[in-house]
């Protein structure tokens, strides 16, 4: 399957953050809610403080892609 990532108003230090949330929801096939990435250890590596959602985009029986939102400031 060929992967693409689009997004707007992000700035560049995020695009690899934001890519990698979206593979890991297309792998597991499952949503992410942290409050706060750097204390989810769903992801490898240093990661920096932010908050995140992001959601399968399912079709028909396989996850095709991800909707990820993130916010630069950990929610309380």
């Amino acid at each position: 399957m060929r992967s693409r990532a689009v997004w707007r108003g992000l700035p560049p230090s995020l695009n690899g953050i934001a890519v990698a949330v979206g593979g890991w929801v297309v792998n597991s096939g499952e949503p992410v809610y942290s409050a706060d990435l750097r204390r989810d250890g769903r992801l490898p590596g240093p990661v920096g403080p932010l908050s995140v959602i992001a959601l399968p985009l399912v079709g028909r029986t396989q996850t095709i892609g991800a909707l990820v939102g993130l916010d630069r400031h950990p929610s309380e």
